[in-house]
Parts: C-alpha cells; sequence; structure tokens
C-alpha cells in the first residue's frame, strides 16, 4: 500500500499541510516544533484514531491547543493493490444547551465523521474497511521501525517470529542429531518430545514419592514384628508336651479305672526301649549340625555383602573417572578463556571497511570482556560443582573400604568356625538334651508308678495340676509360634517392598535418563529454532532464549545488532536499520507493504533499502516551515 496525499487541518499544532507524495518516498525537514512528527500522528489518527506512539485521543490532545470550535480533519488518499480509495476523519464540536444555563454556559460535545472515498460512514463500517486492508498491528508494525522491536511486548514479538519461521519437527530434529539423542525416537513413541518430557517428569515425581515412602513403610513393618518369639526347642516341646497332656488324662481313666499301674509299667518299658533306640542312633550321627549349617549361611551371606560393596565401589569409581576427566576438560576450557583477547581486526566497519571510532572500539571491547568474564564465570562454577561431586565420590569409596573390610574380617572368622566345627566330634548321648529329656520321663513315670500304687487320689490331684500347667505351657508355645508367623508375614513384606524399591529406582534412572535427553533435545532444537529465525534478516539478529547458569532455558526475545542490545546501547541509525529489516523480512512474509514513517532521519546518514514507501522526518534548523523532498 501507498501513501499518495495526506490533507491535515487543525490537528494538534498544524493548522492547514498537504503531504502530496503521489506513491512516492520523502524527505520532510523542518526545525524542532515544526510539525514532523505530527504529521505520523495525524496518519496514525485517520487510520486508528491513536497517535504514532500508539496512544487514544484520552491520552493526547487532538485539536490545537488553547482552541475551541474549529473542526480537526484529516483524509488521506491511497493506492492498494492497484486500486485508489480516500479515507477521512472528522472531529467537529458540537454545543448543546443545558437547560436553566445561558448562551456562554453550553457544553461542547466531540462529533466524529468517517469517509470512505467522500462517503460518510459509521466508525464500525470505516474500521473494519481499513481492517480488511491490514490490521492495526500489522499496519503499525509496517508503519513505524521502532514498533515492533522498542514497543512490542517480547511475549508478542516471540510468538510472531516463532509462528513465522520457528516451525520445526521433533523427529526431524531427533534423527539429525540421532547419534547424541537417537534413543528418544523410541522413547516418544507417538507422542511429542515436550509431552513425553511432562509425561516423564510426573512419572518421576511419583516414583519418587513411592520410594521416599518406602523407607518409612519398612519400618512400620519392622515394629509390627512380635518380640515374643519361639524358642528353638519351641516345636519338639509342643508335641512333647501335648502327648505328656493325652497320657495324663489317660493315666487319670485308667487310675480311676484300676487299669493304671499295669498301664504304667507298659509306659515305663516303652520309654526305656525308646532311649536305648535313640542312643544307638545317636552313635551313628555327629553333633554341631545345626551350628554349621548357621555358619555355612553366614559365610554366603558375607560373600554376597563382598560383592555388592566391590560392585557399588567399582562404580563410584568410573563416576570418579568420569568427573575427573569432565574437570580436566573445564581446566583446559577456563584457561582457553582466560587466554582469549578481543579481536582488534573486527572494529572494522563491515560495509565500508573503515575502523570504528574508538568509542565504539571501546564498546565492543567492553562487551567482550563481559562474555569473557560471563563465560569464565559458568565454567568456574561447573568446577567447583564437579570438585564436590569427585569428593563425594572419595567420600563413598572410604566408606565402602571400611565396610569391606569388616565383612572380610567377619568371613575369614566364619570360615574358621566351619572348619572348627566339621572337626569337633559328638558329646555322649547320656549328655545330650534329648537324653536327659527322655530320662527325666522315665524317671517321672516311675515316680507315677510308686504313687499309683501308694496313693491314687493324691496322684489323680497332681496330674490334673500338672495337666493345668501344662494347658498353660502349651498357650505359651502356641502365642510365640503364631508370633513367628506374623514375623514372617512382616518379613515377606518388607522383602517385597525392597525388591519394589530397587524396581523403582531404575525405573527412576530411566526416566531420568529420558527427561535428560528431552532437556537435550529442547536445547538442540532451540538452537535451530533460533538459527533458522536469525537467517531471515540481514542486519537485526535475535536472542531468543536464555542459557541459565543451571543449564535450564529461559524464554525471551531480544533483538540485537552486532552483538548489541537493541533496548540499551544501540544508536539511532542501528536502530532505524534494524527496524527496516524486521519490516523487509515480515512485510515479504505476509505479502503486504505500508508507508514507512522515519523519524530522526538526520540521524542516519545511510538508511537499508527497503520495497515500501518511505517518509524521513529530519530535522533541519534553518527553516521553521516543514519543507517536502519529494523523491523521482
Amino acid at each position: 500500500m501507498k501513501l499518495l496525499n495526506l490533507k491535515i487541518s487543525n490537528f494538534k499544532g498544524i493548522r492547514s499541510f498537504e503531504l502530496p507524495l503521489n506513491g512516492g518516498s520523502a524527505i520532510v525537514s523542518g526545525t524542532n516544533g515544526a510539525g514532523k512528527t505530527s504529521l505520523f500522528d495525524a496518519y496514525s489518527w485517520l487510520l486508528f484514531g491513536k497517535d504514532s506512539a500508539g496512544r487514544s485521543e484520552t491520552n493526547f490532545e487532538v485539536k490545537p491547543y488553547g482552541s475551541s470550535g474549529l473542526t480537526v480533519e484529516v483524509t488521506g488518499q491511497f493506492e492498494h493493490n492497484g486500486k485508489t480509495f480516500t479515507l477521512g476523519r472528522r472531529l467537529a464540536e458540537k454545543f448543546a444547551k443545558i437547560n436553566g444555563d445561558g448562551e456562554a454556559d453550553r457544553k461542547p460535545k466531540n462529533e466524529y465523521t468517517y469517509f470512505i472515498d467522500g462517503v460518510p460512514k459509521p466508525k464500525a463500517q470505516y474500521t473494519a474497511y481499513i481492517a480488511d486492508i491490514c490490521p492495526e498491528e500489522t499496519f503499525r508494525l509496517l508503519s513505524d521501525p521502532d514498533y515492533f522491536a522498542g514497543k512490542t511486548d517480547w511475549r508478542t514479538r516471540r510468538k510472531m517470529l516463532l509462528d513465522f519461521f520457528g516451525n520445526t519437527n521433533d523427529r526431524t530434529i531427533i534423527q539429525k542429531h540421532a547419534e547424541e539423542i537417537g534413543e528418544l525416537i523410541t522413547l516418544i513413541g507417538c507422542k511429542s518430545v515436550q509431552d513425553y518430557k511432562i509425561m516423564s517428569q510426573a512419572e518421576r515425581k511419583k516414583v519418587m514419592e513411592d520410594m521416599d515412602g518406602i523407607p518409612a513403610r519398612v519400618d512400620e513393618a519392622e515394629k509390627a514384628k512380635p518380640t515374643d518369639l519361639p524358642t528353638e526347642d519351641d516345636g519338639a516341646k509342643l508335641g512333647l508336651l501335648t502327648l505328656r497332656k493325652q497320657t495324663l488324662e489317660q493315666q487319670i481313666c485308667d487310675t480311676e479305672n484300676g487299669l493304671e499301674v499295669q498301664k504304667q509299667r507298659g509306659v515305663i518299658a516303652e520309654l526305656q526301649a525308646e532311649f536305648a533306640t535313640r542312643k544307638a542312633e545317636y552313635a551313628m550321627q555327629m553333633t554341631g549340625i545345626k551350628e554349621l549349617d548357621e555358619a555355612r549361611e553366614q559365610e554366603a551371606r558375607l560373600k554376597g555383602n563382598i560383592s555388592q560393596t566391590e560392585y557399588e565401589m567399582r562404580i563410584i569409581r568410573a563416576e570418579n573417572d568420569r568427573l575427573q576427566n569432565c574437570r580436566a576438560k573445564l581446566l583446559e576450557e577456563y584457561r582457553a578463556i582466560s587466554a582469549s583477547a578481543f579481536d582488534e581486526a573486527s572494529a572494522q566497519c563491515p560495509t565500508c571497511g573503515r575502523e570504528y571510532p574508538e568509542k565504539k572500539k571501546q564498546e565492543m571491547r567492553s562487551a567482550f570482556n563481559r562474555r569473557k568474564a560471563g563465560d569464565l564465570e559458568i565454567n568456574k562454577t561447573k568446577g567447583l560443582a564437579a570438585r564436590e561431586q569427585i569428593q563425594a565420590c572419595n567420600d563413598r569409596l572410604t566408606e565402602l573400604g571400611a565396610e569391606l573390610d569388616g565383612y572380610n574380617q567377619a568371613l575369614r572368622q566364619t570360615e574358621d568356625d566351619i572348619a572348627r566345627l566339621n572337626s569337633t566330634k559328638s558329646i555322649p548321648f547320656e549328655e545330650t538334651a534329648d537324653a536327659q529329656a527322655l530320662q527325666s520321663r522315665i524317671q517321672r513315670e516311675k515316680q507315677t508308678l510308686s504313687d499309683i500304687s501308694n496313693d491314687k487320689a493324691l496322684c489323680i490331684s497332681r496330674w490334673r495340676q500338672e495337666i493345668a500347667d501344662l494347658d498353660a505351657e502349651l498357650s505359651a508355645i502356641q502365642r510365640r509360634m503364631a508370633s513367628a508367623e506374623q514375623v514372617k508375614q512382616q518379613d515377606r513384606r518388607i522383602a517385597q517392598l525392597k525388591a519394589q524399591a530397587k524396581e523403582l529406582g531404575k525405573r527412576r534412572a530411566e526416566l531420568e535418563h529420558g527427561i535428560e535427553l528431552a532437556e537435550r533435545f529442547e536445547q538442540i532444537r532451540l538452537t535451530e529454532i533460533e538459527e533458522s529465525v536469525n537467517q531471515q534478516f540481514t542486519y537485526a539478529r535475535f536472542k531468543l532464549f536464555n542459557r541459565q547458569l543451571n543449564g535450564g532455558i529461559a524464554e525471551c526475545c531480544e533483538v540485537t545488532v552486532d552483538g548489541i542490545p537493541y533496548t540499551t546501547n544501540l544508536n539511532t541509525a542501528a536502530k532505524a536499520n534494524a527496524g527496516l529489516d524486521i519490516i523487509n523480512v515480515i512485510s515479504a512474509r505476509m505479502g503486504i507493504t505500508a508507508p514507512i514513517w522515519l523519524d530522526g532521519a538526520e540521524s542516519v546518514v545511510k538508511y537499508l533499502p527497503v520495497e515500501a514507501q518511505t517518509i524521513q522526518l529530519a530535522v533541519d534548523g534553518g527553516s521553521d516551515q516543514l519543507r517536502i523532498y519529494v523523491e523521482e
């Protein structure tokens, strides 16, 4: 689109002015206050009812200062796609008399009229007509070189650049960098990398919560174990006590029926025969078998502990070696950065080859030194982190070494016990607990026979008391055996929890590896997006991401020229040319042009060439009136 003519009447400080351009570019000059910027304001007010800074009429004065009763009018003739049309906006004051007030107390009211090709139109239709040609934001972006880089929120800038030039395909990037992140193809399946990362992070959080809860659940299971546990001989005692109770009950019955004496003699004979049988069997066996089995179990456990500890030490040593290599590389990088110096040959204009002024060169040196200091600080931070991790590895190796020494010492002692138990001969059968128990029973049965023979009533009373004592002892053994089963249940529960913790740890490692790959992918993708965007521009450059010290990525959208940020130290000419470069690219991308207004043109020696019509506003101290120079 091109501006053919602009007529202004009573707008701000301009009483009457016409800008005849006929679609050509022009330079408008005049002293400060002559109304150059007001031309751009009038153009913006005509199209959008705002000034060139985007302020509405409530924030700037449209009418000449101190005036009353004047009609403000701006008319513009344009050409777009081979079609010529005229737009007009008029502001007139109308006075309405308030009942009861005099003539002098009438209050002015603004009345707006909108024209398309000289025909009055409703505001909505007028606005829609302009928006159909080009939306307001696009109009302003293509008209003002400072709009995109200086006045637009960085998030809006960033979104527009990414929508235009930042389209990337996850799988294409993964395949391009397959050597580094190729595993992601299998991990993400049909999902995007971002969705995979979000899902993995959520699962990792759940896995870590489950892992954190396992120690408490193990402790709960340990505390749930009963303390009153069976003794080693409870199993044998249970059978003996039960049999003894049954025997006593039968003895009472037999005694009451007169058969007990004869039966008691048979019991004694059977016990004596059992004693002789067991003695013969014992002579054929060695004692110490149970202790030997326990010692062998202890030997197997200790060997397992030693193997696990040695494996963990190998893993930590490998990690330590990796950290040492990483730290060595960081030291080499630190020396290289420290030794780097500013390239004086770069302090020349890439266009004309002339050396920059000393101030410019100093700014470039300062920028180089700041980057160098930042790189050194990042390197130092990584180096300190690596050193701390190396120390942690060494500390853990020391702990594991002490544990390994303890396991080896216990293993040697256990092996000595096994050798000793293998060489130990059995003790005499009469000295065993089994033999002594049988002898005691034989003595009790003999005493019972004597008691039955002497006093049947007293014997029955004593047997019943013994049965009561047996019941109490049997109940205690049964409680202890039930406790043993509870202990086994809790041990199974603990084993399940530990196995679960191991599986969770394995899954956590898998997830963290996948997340690390996704984060590396994101860094690669962001780099490619930034490169893709910057390839579109010849003068301006865009920094779309800040890489933080912790390795994270923060979104941004900073315009730079030769590494100098647009919003800080960039001079007027560089800002203008960066804006023109941006307009050129976006205009080509959108397939539309609009007149470009270049305020402060006296500060720019040479503008970048553009396809669009340009209107340069330059200070000329020699004239109080606006002068127009239209290019042929």
